[in-house]
């Protein structure tokens, strides 16, 4: 009975909050102003719990103008305060403003207090500010305001959960000047330092640090070497409870999760995990929760073969990005929702324009410069690629394997022999068949395309057979027209028994590029079609 009433009466204080937090902060007398600080932050709570993040904002800054009468020199109290105010400002849509003042005087303060745990709170904020800044770029990790809050975070990390917490950042940061400095060593040993940690951290079983760590492992491990780890630590996430887990790794976790589904062509328990968060940013009207779903739909839109409309929802990331004052983060969510749906119409000139500074993205670049038939820039890229990488085709070589898909299909289109049969070798057997949310794509067709170049027509009919299987099972609509086309490209040129099967596939890509308006793809199957007097 007790512990009700005393919960009765917490609630109907919080209710009031604001009204107590005005009235005690127009007093001189400390025990009214402490009183002021104490509904303060209670008003704050419950504006966040409704996802009224402004008006949190609002009032902690108040607070903290009653913190400063009341005690100036309380320092331990005005860095918890300012972390609170970080923490509203990110999910009020301001991260910047964050990392710009907030987060550096509170961790100064703590620094002064010697107060660790407050540090590394701080740095921990810091590293969620800049994930709702920048998205999810390897550059922020490679940047020198990202290394220097995760060197301070090293500093403070505790034993077992946040230290395995922290080992897994530093292998991010190992990992990224690997992809800015051209250094295979660095990748691999950033992604040990990566696979070593996640196991730490699922050994230790805190439910927390799981979700901070394992589902961005999810992305930054999808390196041929975690190919079947991957799937199984996923079905380990997707069964976890999310009792006492913050809304902010919650959404994260929806999407990645979900993600690695899709990978290994689970679409539904993709969608479903998609949906749910797209369900919850409309209830929280979070910023980044916002960006997020839309890209993530444009992404579904596109395997649906709705291209209009995964352009729309991509120009609707842009235009919510410059209103929500997070223009760099809904670039990052362009850049990866967008650049399929882009390339398939053919609007390479604008996926040029808004390629993310290097390193992640020379890959890419190697394969819009090759669409636009600027072959000379795009080999040189390839070279480069197989130069800094002396290990690629074994064990050793740890790049993302989705990189090395886009590397492979622009291997093809400059007619690159020998960055192909690396990339076969590479990826052959060793990812699953879809790329996920980065450019989205069939990895068996690009695999079949590769083979056909170098020789193997045989070959290249398997591979296209599986992709064929492999759109089907995920209702990845373009992909199923483009291996088709494909298909017929090389039963036309190889197998000329089989034209009636081949003038079927092409028909089929035909129907499906006019209905979908890929203006490029059509454009190849008309001039295979006249090229055979059909």
């Amino acid at each position: 009975i007790a512990k009700a009433l005393e919960e009765v009466f917490a609630a109907r204080l919080a209710d009031h909050a604001v009204e107590l937090a005005e009235h005690f902060s127009h007093s001189t007398n400390p025990e009214d102003l402490s009183k002021a600080v104490q509904f303060g932050q209670m008003a704050a709570e419950r504006a966040a719990s409704v996802f009224d993040y402004g008006e949190a904002v609002r009032l902690l800054q108040q607070t903290l103008q009653v913190q400063e009468v009341l005690d100036p020199g309380d320092k331990t109290k005005k860095a918890e305060l300012l972390l609170d105010l970080s923490e509203a400002l990110v999910n009020a849509g301001e991260p910047r403003q964050a990392l710009n003042t907030e987060l550096p005087v509170a961790f100064a303060m703590a620094e002064s207090a010697e107060d660790e745990e407050i540090a590394w709170r701080s740095c921990e904020l810091a590293m969620l500010a800049l994930l709702y800044w920048e998205g999810g770029t390897t550059n922020i990790w490679a940047s020198e305001e990202g290394r220097l809050w995760i060197e301070r975070a090293d500093r403070y990390a505790k034993p077992n959960t946040s230290r395995a917490r922290m080992d897994f950042m530093l292998g991010i940061v190992t990992y990224s000047t690997g992809l800015a400095t051209s250094s295979s060593d660095q990748l691999k040993t950033g992604s040990l330092m990566m696979s070593q940690a996640v196991e730490q951290v699922r050994k230790l079983g805190n439910n927390k640090d799981n979700y901070l760590t394992i589902p961005f492992w999810l992305c930054t491990g999808s390196t041929p070497q975690g190919f079947e780890e991957r799937l199984k630590i996923t079905e380990e996430m997707s069964r976890r409870t999310r009792q006492g887990i913050h809304l902010q790794w919650v959404l994260p976790s929806l999407l990645l999760v979900g993600n690695t589904f899709l990978e290994y062509e689970q679409r539904q328990r993709c969608e479903d995990l998609w949906n749910e968060s797209h369900k919850l940013s409309e209830q929280t009207r979070q910023g980044n929760a916002l960006i997020y779903s839309l890209a993530f739909r444009a992404i579904l839109r596109t395997m649906d073969g709705r291209l209009d409309e995964a352009i729309k929802e991509t120009n609707d990331i842009l235009s919510n990005g410059a209103e929500l004052g997070l223009q760099t983060f809904a670039n990052w969510a362009w850049h990866f929702s967008g650049m399929r749906v882009n390339y398939l119409i053919g609007n390479i000139e604008r996926l040029l324009k808004f390629l993310p500074p290097p390193p992640q993205t020379m890959n890419l670049r190697a394969l819009f410069l090759s669409a636009l038939n600027r072959k000379d820039e795009a080999r040189g890229i390839l070279d480069n690629m197989l130069k800094w990488r002396p290990n690629i085709g074994t064990t050793d070589d740890y790049l993302w394997y989705w990189v090395d898909v886009v590397n492979l299909e622009a291997a093809v289109l400059v007619g690159h022999h020998r960055a192909a049969e690396a990339l076969v070798r590479q990826l052959s057997g060793r990812t699953p068949n879809i790329t996920g949310y980065y450019y989205t794509t069939c990895v068996p067709r690009h695999l079949g395309s590769a083979a056909a170049m170098l020789g193997r027509p045989e070959e290249a009919r398997n591979y296209y057979h599986e992709a064929i299987k492999v759109a089907s099972n995920v209702g990845f609509r373009p992909e199923i027209a483009l291996t088709r086309f494909q298909l017929a490209e090389l039963l036309f040129e190889h197998f000329p028994r089989e034209k009636t099967e081949a003038i079927t596939h092409l028909d089929f890509a035909i129907e499906e590029f006019k209905e979908m308006k890929m203006q490029p793809s059509l454009e190849k199957a008309g001039k295979l079609k006249a090229k055979h007097g059909l």
